[in-house]
């Protein structure tokens, strides 16, 4: 029998415009790799925290097909300062994207869970 986890979690830094590469979170790290979108397709709860200390917009995008197909991807959620960004839907993976950038640095806390 093989279980799936119950949550999966990411962090993430930036200080420019485009994805934010997430890494494993250290607390639950197996020495995995560091991805720009993250496979959650056997997660229906999406939350992060999101902190901006300058001028910029992050997107939380979904996708439901093909990653590498850049109109497969959806807007879900966007924050331009320091907020929570979240989701009830189904997405096959999810990622963080600076559409727009000023100033300051942006850090992704990222948590799916199966609801």
């Amino acid at each position: 029998m093989v279980f799936a986890p119950i949550s999966f979690k990411k962090s993430g830094t930036s200080s420019s415009s485009g994805v934010i590469p997430m890494a494993n979170d250290p607390d639950l790290s197996r020495g995995r790799d560091v991805m720009n979108s993250m496979p959650v397709g056997a997660f229906s709860e999406h939350n992060a925290t999101v902190q901006i200390s300058g001028t910029a917009t992050v997107e939380f995008q979904g996708c439901n097909g093909d990653p590498s197909v850049a109109s497969n991807w959806v807007s879900i959620a966007s924050a331009t300062s320091t907020g929570t960004l979240s989701s009830s839907e189904q997405w096959e993976f999810t990622r963080f994207n600076v559409t727009s950038y000023t100033s300051g640095t942006i850090t992704v806390d990222y948590l799916a869970m199966v609801n």
